[in-house]
């Protein structure tokens, strides 16, 4: 509920911006507000942050009950914080394991709840 509150709270501040916009008379002003508050409105909240943020630490819990010598690194947009609200999150997994990865992988998954069985 709280995230509708902020997304809600996004929407009343775009069409109070547009208003204010409207009484700056140099065009180049303009432009540079409405840039700066683009930018603003499309930056993540801390709330989305921290919400991508728990999806890493869960999914990075997972790898490592399963292989513990594992390495997980994000990369991408996520990485350098400059993610949009519908971007993905990169991760890759380095590990070198002993048993066959699928059948591994098939009993993780289902224990953690991530994703359904693979096989």
């Amino acid at each position: 509920m709280a995230d509708n509150i902020g997304e809600s709270n996004k929407y009343l501040e775009l069409s109070s911006f547009t208003a204010q916009l409207m009484v700056i008379p140099i065009p180049i002003s303009r432009l540079h507000e409405e840039i700066e508050h683009f930018f603003m409105y499309m930056s993540p909240t801390e709330t989305e942050h921290l919400v991508r943020s728990t999806v890493v630490s869960r999914i990075r819990s997972a790898i490592l009950s399963l292989w513990p010598q594992a390495r997980v690194e994000i990369f991408g947009s996520f990485r350098t914080g400059l993610y949009l609200p519908t971007s993905d999150i990169d991760l890759v997994v380095i590990v070198v394991y002993t048993k066959p990865l699928f059948v591994s992988l098939n009993n993780g998954n289902t224990s953690y709840e991530i994703s359904d069985p693979l096989i």
